[in-house]
């Protein structure tokens, strides 16, 4: 009796781990454990940069990849008061800022490296490629100088683009949460720096240009400070859905 008891737990234990070894054979493997192109997924996303979308794939197990785009424009018709040198630099010219508008298009590419293939940290390095620009009109009675810059105002009134840093840009920082989650929606936060590099300076009302003045800071009187203009923070949040 005591052999057949034992013989029949035995061929309970074993049936029961051949099931779970079945079932194990059986269980979707988890996307962090997928390889190249092997799982994909889509988020909305809003940071520094604006609003915008983000399309991932799995590279490795431990690398992901994103491509997405990114929208911000500001815009304003507050008038902001300045005073610049006469070309003679022998008087001041008195002016006004009477409108500004701030647009950032940027398409990225970026590469999330995860240290442990199952967390939710990970660095990310890639770019961010787009014209950044901001454009202002204005009026000033006469000609006024800034840095190289000669603007010779036409019936008072001037334009002005500042073109902030390089088309291409490069980007690193860190990240907290899954690329693609394991369930089918996830959150992800992210930090970190874009090189935006030197910015300059342009009117149709001169013959001139300049690089890396401290023009728009002190003078337009934009949210943002000169430093801000070669590297720009980057702050993101989004919401990440897997499509397998």
């Amino acid at each position: 009796m005591k052999t057949k008891f034992i013989a029949i737990t035995c061929a309970f234990f074993f049936t029961l781990s051949s099931l779970q070894l079945s079932a194990q054979e059986t269980i979707p493997t988890k996307p962090y454990e997928d390889g190249f192109l092997k799982r994909f997924g889509v988020a909305a996303k809003l940071g520094t940069y604006g609003p915008g979308i983000d399309f991932h794939t799995s590279l490795t197990s431990n690398l992901k990849a994103r491509i997405g785009f990114n929208y911000l424009a500001y815009s304003t018709n507050e008038i902001f008061d300045f005073t610049a040198d006469s070309p003679d630099g022998q008087s001041s010219v008195p002016g006004d800022i009477t409108d500004a508008k701030l647009k950032f298009p940027n398409a990225n590419i970026l590469l999330d490296f995860y240290p442990v293939k199952s967390g939710i940290f990970c660095i990310t390095a890639g770019a961010y490629i787009g014209n950044n620009n901001v454009k202002a009109k204005g009026t000033a009675a006469s000609p006024f100088v800034w840095d190289d810059l000669i603007i010779t105002p036409v019936n008072g009134k001037f334009d002005a683009n500042l073109k902030m840093g390089s088309t291409f840009k490069p980007y690193l920082g860190i990240g907290l949460g899954r690329t693609i989650p394991n369930s089918r929606v996830g959150f992800r936060f992210d930090i970190g720096a874009v090189y935006q590099g030197e910015y300059t300076i342009d009117s149709p009302q001169s013959s001139s240009s300049v690089s890396g003045s401290s023009f728009a800071e002190t003078e337009f009187d934009l949210p943002f400070s000169s430093e801000l203009l070669k590297l720009w923070p980057m702050l993101s949040f989004s919401i990440s859905y897997r499509i397998k």
